[in-house]
């Protein structure tokens, strides 16, 4: 449970940096695996999925991969940026 929570943890901190909302505010793990440390120490890698959006319409996929407790990355699918309307005052 400690590793999933630290990825949504890294899930909501990416979507918070980038103005997104992390939808259902959690994940959900999709692979896990043995692996060795560069120590050579059995570690388990876990890949996470994760559902955000850009203006609370469309649903875009992500992934989170941790090695033991480190994060590997985070990959996020192509989204939508939302155009902002521009202020009537500059005339």
């Amino acid at each position: 449970m400690r590793a999933k929570e630290l990825a949504r943890q890294k899930g909501r901190q990416r979507c918070d940096d980038l103005g997104l909302i992390l939808l259902d505010d959690s994940v959900a793990l999709k692979k896990l695996k043995l692996t060795r440390s560069n120590l050579g120490h059995v570690i388990i890698w876990r890949k996470y999925q994760f559902e955000f959006s850009s203006d609370g319409g469309q649903r875009y996929r992500g992934e989170i991969i941790l090695s033991g407790k480190n994060l590997l990355n985070i990959i996020m699918d192509a989204y939508r940026v939302p155009s902002q309307s521009a202020d009537s005052d500059d005339r």
